[in-house]
């Protein structure tokens, strides 16, 4: 995470923007090319990661309101961000 912005709306809403470094590809796309070869490892380890973050975004009151494989990123050692 490089930066965190917060924006409130007109009508009182809270909109956080977070700026990331550019990862190479989606979960959803890295599912898509390697589900034939992916690990149970592998999988867990994703799930992990994503569990983790997810809690940890709850526990300061931040809730994703989209959150599909699509929004999680995965860089070139396989860590989800």
């Amino acid at each position: 995470l490089r930066y965190i912005f917060k924006e409130k709306s007109n009508d009182d809403q809270q909109a956080f923007w977070l700026i990331m470094p550019q990862y190479p590809i989606s979960l959803y796309q890295y599912l898509l090319e390697h589900m034939s070869d992916i690990s149970f490892t592998l999988i867990v380890k994703f799930a992990l990661n994503i569990a983790t973050a997810v809690a940890h975004l709850h526990g300061i009151g931040i809730v994703h309101r989209s959150l599909t494989s699509s929004n999680v990123m995965v860089d070139s050692q396989n860590q989800c961000h």
